[in-house]
């Protein structure tokens, strides 16, 4: 729906974490972060985690949805590393992920942002040995064919930074 108010020209811009390969010809996509991911936890079921990869056997995981690049991200990872996780479940963004694990009721799979920007500080900790291969990227999309381009929306493209 935002990428359709997109190339209608009722939005200039959109922030997402996942591009649309099949508007490429409409809308214009731009990489503007990509943040690590790590797994976290509450402390006290991090102190009960052996180092990663090996910490992940037997804990429940709360997953992003498919086609998340993440989910994708973190399945490699694990089948590269032999590990047959519990997944809790599959939650749609990571705000819910990050109140999931604050709950203490799993893992998480977290970017650098919402981890250490996790209130109240201190109650969600990256597990030991996160790999440093999990990113999180950002992109932000504009209409490719806008006549007049809003020129804050030009600024942010050659600005942008987290």
């Amino acid at each position: 729906e935002l990428l359709d108010a997109l190339a209608d020209h009722a939005l200039d811009a959109v922030l997402s974490d996942s591009t649309d390969a099949t508007r490429t010809g409409a809308i214009r996509w731009k990489r503007v972060a990509s943040l690590a991911v790590r797994f976290a936890a509450t402390p006290k079921i991090a102190r009960r985690q052996a180092r990663l990869p090996w910490g992940l056997k037997g804990v429940s995981l709360i997953l992003p949805k498919a086609p998340a690049d993440v989910y994708r991200q973190v399945q490699t990872y694990l089948a590269e590393s032999s590990i047959s996780p519990r997944v809790l479940c599959e939650v749609p963004d990571v705000e819910t992920a990050r109140r999931l694990a604050l709950d203490g009721l799993g893992v998480a799979p977290l970017n650098a942002l919402t981890l250490g920007a996790s209130e109240p500080r201190g109650r969600l900790v990256a597990l030991t040995g996160s790999p440093a291969s999990l990113t999180h990227t950002l992109w932000m999309a504009t209409a490719a064919k806008r006549l007049r381009p809003n020129p804050v929306v030009e600024k942010l493209l050659k600005s942008f930074v987290l």
